[in-house]
């Protein structure tokens, strides 16, 4: 199951999320040759509670209100994929 998509642009600083069906975020920036180069990746289902330490490791100057925000986009696509995969069983 490939869903990746794009979820946050993060435009200050060139650098994108994408959360997969496998629950697989990833944080990835643009390369000029339009290729996305992956910087880093959590799982994010199982480590949820962990998003803000790794928004932090990369964007340290970045709000907790910033965070917030990302994370309930981030919980609504991990909602709408459950329900995919649920009905598709």
């Amino acid at each position: 199951m490939h869903t990746n998509k794009e979820v946050i642009t993060l435009d200050q600083t060139g650098l994108s999320l994408y959360l997969n069906g496998f629950g697989v975020l990833e944080l990835r920036r643009l390369a000029v040759n339009h290729s996305d180069d992956l910087i880093d990746s959590m799982n994010y289902y199982y480590n949820r509670d962990k998003f803000p330490q790794f928004i932090y490791r990369h964007l340290s100057a970045v709000t907790m209100i910033e965070i917030n925000r990302w994370q309930r986009e981030l919980d609504e696509q991990v909602r709408q994929i459950q329900v995919g995969v649920k009905s598709r069983v």
